[in-house]
């Protein structure tokens, strides 16, 4: 399943960076039934929502203008 490739393959992918700016992934897989799931590190915060709407962060558009 093409799906499924795409979503191992993103998986192995994040678990293999470091940086100091971006989560940790702690495991990944799929459960019984066949759900997929991805756990990553918890940082405590905000969300990127709350953080726009105070202005902390600068809003970019990504993708075709």
């Amino acid at each position: 399943d093409l799906k499924l490739q795409r979503f191992m393959n993103e998986a192995r992918i994040l678990g293999e960076l470091r940086h100091p700016n971006t989560v940790s992934l702690i495991d990944f897989g799929h459960l019984d039934g066949g759900r997929l799931f991805i756990a990553m590190e918890y940082l405590h915060g905000g969300d990127l929502a709350g953080l726009l709407a105070k202005g902390r962060v600068e809003q970019i558009t990504i993708g075709k203008t």
